[in-house]
C-alpha cells in the first residue's frame, strides 16, 4: 500500500497502531481506530482503550483517531460524548512535551543531535576528563585519586556506548541522521557540530538526554551548543521532557515488577524512594525549576 503513494493509511482496530506506523517509517498520516463496540462498555474501560491507542500514536503529528466502522443506532450518546472528551484530553497530554520537530523535518539537511555528559574511556583519562568537568579549575590529589579508584573498579562507564545505541535506534525510527555530542568527553559537542556542518546539515533538533531542566545541567549543554553554533545552522533545543507520558510509563514498567517482588519478599508493601541529583540552594532560590521536576515525576 505504501508504494501507491497514498498520504494517509487506514489501520484496522485489530492491528497495533504503533507497529503499522513504524512499518511506514512514520512517514505520512495514519488513521488508527477504536472498535465501535467498546462504546457500549463502561466509560472507565472506554477511556483505557482510548488511552492505549493514543499511547501507541505517541503524540506524533499525523494521527487521525477514528472508529473502526460506523456508530450503531443503540450506542449510548453519553459514551460518544465521553469518547470525544477522552481523545481531546489524552491527545493533549501525549503531545504536550513531544518534540514534533523530529517528525516535521524532512530532507537531507535536517538532523537530530543527542547531548550527554560524556565519560572517560579508561582510568588513565581521568585527569583530562576532570579538567572538562571543572572548567579547568584544579582538583585535589585526594579527589583525583578517589575518582580514579572508582573508575578502576568498573573499567569504564557504559554511558557513551548506551548513548550511541540510542542514536542508532532513533535514526532507524525517524530516518533522519542522528549525531551525538558530549559536554565533557569525546565526541565533544564541537566535534558533532563540525561533523553536521561538514555534511551540509542546516537544521537540527537538539535533545539533552537529562530530562529535567536546570541551569546547572541542561542549561550548560545549551550554552555549550550555543558557543559552537555555526551561523548557517538553525537549532531547535528541547528544553525538557521530564513529564512526558512515555517516560513516566518507562519508569513504571521498570519499577513495578521489582517493587512487587520486594513487597512479596517483605510480606508488605515496601516504600519507594526517588533520588535525584542535587543543586545548590542558591540556584533554586534564583528560580531554577529543577527541584520541582523530580517531585512532579514522583506524583505521576
Amino acid at each position: 500500500m505504501k508504494e501507491t503513494g497514498a498520504q494517509v493509511m487506514g489501520v484496522d482496530w485489530r492491528f497495533p497502531l504503533d507497529q503499522a506506523w513504524s512499518s511506514l517509517k512514520f512517514q505520512g498520516a495514519v488513521q488508527g481506530n477504536l472498535d465501535p463496540v467498546l462504546l457500549f462498555a463502561g466509560q472507565k474501560e472506554l477511556r483505557a482503550r482510548t488511552d492505549a491507542i493514543l499511547r501507541q500514536a505517541g503524540g506524533r503529528p499525523g494521527h487521525i483517531f477514528n472508529l473502526g466502522h460506523g456508530i450503531l443506532p443503540e450506542t449510548p450518546v453519553e459514551n460518544v460524548r465521553a469518547l470525544v472528551n477522552f481523545v481531546r484530553e489524552l491527545s493533549a497530554a501525549y503531545s504536550a512535551e513531544r518534540p514534533h520537530e523530529l517528525y516535521a523535518m524532512s530532507g537531507p539537511k535536517s538532523a537530530i543531535l543527542l547531548l550527554a555528559h560524556g565519560s572517560p574511556e579508561s582510568p588513565a583519562d581521568i585527569p583530562e576528563f576532570m579538567k572538562h568537568i571543572t572548567g579547568g579549575r584544579p582538583v585535589s590529589e585526594a579527589v583525583m585519586k578517589e575518582i580514579t579508584h572508582r573508575y578502576s573498579l568498573i573499567g569504564k562507564s557504559p554511558l557513551t556506548e548506551i548513548t550511541m545505541r540510542q542514536a542508532e535506534a532513533l535514526q532507524a525510527s525517524t530516518r533522519l541522521p542522528v549525531y551525538v555530542g558530549m559536554r565533557n568527553w569525546k565526541p565533544f559537542i564541537s566535534d558533532a557540530v563540525q561533523q553536521m556542518v561538514g555534511s551540509g546539515v542546516n537544521k537540527v533538533v537538539a535533545i539533552c538526554l537529562a530530562p529535567q531542566n536546570s541551569s546547572t545541567s541542561v542549561g550548560l549543554y545549551s550554552k555549550a551548543l550555543t558557543n559552537e553554533r555555526n551561523p548557517g545552522l538553525v537549532v531547535q533545543f528541547v528544553e525538557s521532557w521530564h513529564d512526558h507520558p512515555l517516560l513516566i510509563q518507562a519508569f513504571a514498567e521498570r519499577l513495578e515488577p521489582v517493587w512487587r517482588q520486594a513487597s512479596a519478599e517483605m510480606g508488605r508493601a515496601v516504600p519507594v524512594i526517588f533520588t535525584a541529583h542535587s543543586v545548590p540552594m542558591s540556584t533554586i532560590h534564583a528560580g531554577d525549576p529543577y527541584e520541582s521536576r523530580p517531585r512532579r515525576q514522583r506524583s505521576w
